[in-house]
């Protein structure tokens, strides 16, 4: 059982375990009409969890590039302590009435502009990225099986 659990496979089952059972847990919080303040709360938080692992790398780079060896861990512990307090000190007799409020015009104005911004910067990436093969520029010799096939030339 270690050695699997140590594998390339029992690692990427593990790493998928977290989020695919936030997801099993935040669905049925997400069908009541009228929930509780805790109920409320263990969904976003929930729903949050789903996002665990890419915030766990970028506090591990974050962290990693201040010195901080350790600190990760301390900061995960006291956040899910921090989580599961929130949720335990929650109402959960009274149910509250969720009122969506509209997002301001310049919020969606910023967020069209942001999304429009980041999807010209990957289109760019992507096409100067293009395979050898793909431009017009490269010999024909560079077909793509003998893309990385490349000549060293001896001196």
């Amino acid at each position: 059982m270690r050695a699997f659990l140590l594998s390339c496979p029992g690692s990427l089952i593990l790493a998928l375990a977290i989020p695919i059972a936030s997801l099993l847990i935040a669905m049925p919080l997400a069908e009541f009409d009228l929930p509780t303040a805790a109920q409320r709360k263990a969904k976003y938080i929930a729903l949050l969890a789903v996002a665990a692992p890419p915030i766990f790398v970028f506090f591990g780079v974050v962290l990693f590039m201040l010195h901080s060896p350790n600190a990760d861990t301390w900061f995960w512990v006291v956040a899910w302590t921090a989580a599961c307090a929130v949720i335990a000190f929650a109402d959960n007799k009274s149910p509250i009435k969720f009122t969506p409020a509209a997002a301001p015009g310049w919020l969606r104005v910023a967020h069209g502009a942001l999304a429009t911004a980041s999807a010209a910067v990957i289109t760019c990436s992507r096409c100067s990225d293009s395979p050898r093969w793909a431009r017009r520029d490269v010999p024909e010799t560079n077909c793509p099986g003998k893309l990385y096939k490349e000549r060293t030339q001896s001196p």
